[in-house]
């Protein structure tokens, strides 16, 4: 029996790798098309087919044929032979497809039972009669292309229904059937299956307030290669869905999702008990730009940034992705990844920008305290990025430096949290807490975000060349109109020296709705 399962475009190698792995198939006998994954197995394996992850929904294949057949033919002719092709009775009363339906009609309550009325319509009813009721479906078109212009999906639709009632015995039922046809005709191919499932796989059961679609999460996590047991961290959770999926999908992980919205908290709480991972997420609300973290304490990152679009910010986007990849590269730990999700013009920004992603290393560049207790040098070419700890030293905090862990009490979250207000915000009540790992708990950091216009000798030369180059693309991004060039320079210089503290590991566009994206994956070396 063939099976397809659908992809959003760009995630289709992602769910080719994963029906290979998980049935144990080569590539030869997994060949995908655009938003498409074909491969063999049977009526046993449908329990692991709706476990896939990285899948829109998944069909049964009744039909596959070429639309090159089609092509020449006047449009009575077309729909003739369409017709035919739908409605051979050697496929439809193929025993692997009857064994799929039996399945179908079973999950949906194959057995309908009724009681039975003696014959002279008085006394009481007799004993409860199972009697097996006929198969119910409904017949739902696509058409595209220029295909679709030679027929009406309504016309189809319903020609088809009443033939194949006619031929299997079923009964029409449009409001809630027991299995669903569906046509899809296109300049590529005319396809037929049938759904295994009525909730599309990518819709997660265990999330209540949705957010990014469920592969695209998976797919996200999946690019950081945990190994157990690790820290996960997601500077801009959102609805917290990436942490979710990764909290539930991957063994020994503890995430952490910080965001500076409220509400967003809210829902990402929400979340967290309707997916029962309390002891594996923790949510702190926070500047992406200035986390509450020391210094190389995670095992990975992963942010789904800013397109502009639903959700912006006020400085220009190279500028903040620029203090946002700092932030990130001094709380991540030595060899481990960094997954982002950025929009189409940023990522050109960031190709630009870090110049093809060539990796540099520069030895003895990572965070080192300069002997003074109050500031913690991030890169010694860019003077403007530090972290201020303020006026109190570590004794008065009352961190203990000579251990590896930090005896983090009540009252000193507190004196902590109001310390540094302007980069570790405050809870809002409605956001339940718990205790952080204390090798996790920052020294109350204050990111002090600087402009030192004077240090002309940070500016590369080569890209601020590619100034001019990029104002486009930058002003289309975060509504950045009015940014001067000199701050798209500064932005741009910033940004390439963010990234060249990373190895640029690969790119996978990713098509979300009508928009154009990337993921992209970054080791730090």
């Amino acid at each position: 029996m063939r099976f397809f399962c659908t992809a959003g475009r760009g995630t289709e190698i992602f769910a080719c790798q994963e029906v290979r792995k998980e049935f144990n198939l080569c590539s030869d006998l997994v060949p995908k098309s655009e938003g498409k994954v074909y491969f063999q197995g049977n009526v046993n394996q449908i329990e692991r087919i709706l476990q896939l992850k990285t899948v829109e929904r998944a069909f049964a294949l009744v039909l596959h044929v070429d639309s090159n057949k089609y092509k020449d033919l006047d449009r009575a002719t077309f729909l003739n032979n369409l017709r035919t092709d739908i409605l051979n009775e050697d496929s439809w009363k193929n025993e692997d497809l009857k064994s799929v339906i039996e399945y179908l009609k079973s999950r949906h309550g194959g057995i309908l039972q009724r009681e039975g009325i003696p014959e002279g319509g008085e006394g009481p009813p007799s004993k409860k009669i199972k009697q097996e009721r006929k198969l119910s479906f409904r017949v739902s078109c696509k058409c595209s292309g220029v295909l679709g212009r030679k027929v009406t999906a309504q016309l189809l639709a319903k020609q088809i229904g009443i033939k194949l009632s006619q031929l299997m015995r079923w009964n029409v039922n449009f409001k809630d059937p027991d299995i669903e046809i569906c046509i899809q005709v296109n300049d590529v191919h005319v396809s037929v299956g049938i759904p295994l499932t009525r909730v599309p796989l990518s819709k997660r059961d265990y999330v209540k307030c949705h957010g990014l679609r469920g592969p695209v999460t998976w797919i996200m996590s999946n690019l950081l290669e945990i190994k157990n047991p690790s820290v996960i961290l997601d500077p801009m959770c959102g609805k917290a869905t990436i942490l979710l999926e990764a909290a539930k999908q991957i063994e020994g992980v503890f995430c952490i999702g910080c965001d500076i919205s409220d509400d967003q908290l809210k829902s990402a709480q929400e979340n967290i008990d309707f997916g029962k991972v309390h002891d594996r997420l923790q949510l702190i609300k926070g500047d992406c730009r200035a986390l509450p973290l020391t210094n190389e304490s995670v095992d990975g990152i992963v942010c789904d940034t800013p397109f502009g679009k639903k959700y912006s910010v006020k400085e220009s986007s190279t500028a903040f992705h620029a203090s946002l990849l700092q932030e990130m590269y001094r709380v991540l730990k030595r060899n481990e990844t960094v997954v982002l999700l950025v929009s189409e013009e940023m990522h050109h920004c960031i190709k630009n920008a870090g110049n093809s992603f060539q990796p540099c290393v520069h030895p003895g560049q990572n965070q080192i305290i300069q002997g003074q207790e109050d500031c913690i040098q991030l890169n010694e070419d860019i003077e403007n990025h530090c972290f201020v700890l303020g006026d109190q030293s570590k004794q008065s905090l009352g961190i203990q430096t000579d251990k590896a862990n930090i005896n983090f009490s009540d009252t000193l979250v507190s004196d902590t949290k109001n310390s540094c207000e302007k980069s570790i915000l405050p809870l809002p009540p409605q956001i339940r807490t718990y205790p952080l790992p204390n090798e996790l708990y920052a020294h109350a950091t204050e990111k002090a975000l600087q402009s030192d216009t004077s240090s002309s000798d940070l500016k590369d030369s080569k890209l601020t060349d590619k100034c001019d180059e990029l104002t486009y693309s930058l002003k289309s991004i975060g509504n950045c109109e009015d940014v001067k060039c000199d701050d798209l320079e500064r932005g741009v210089t910033d940004l390439s020296s963010a990234l060249e503290q990373f190895k640029h590991v690969s790119d996978h566009y990713i098509k979300l709705g009508e928009t154009n994206s990337y993921i992209v994956v970054l080791k730090k070396p």
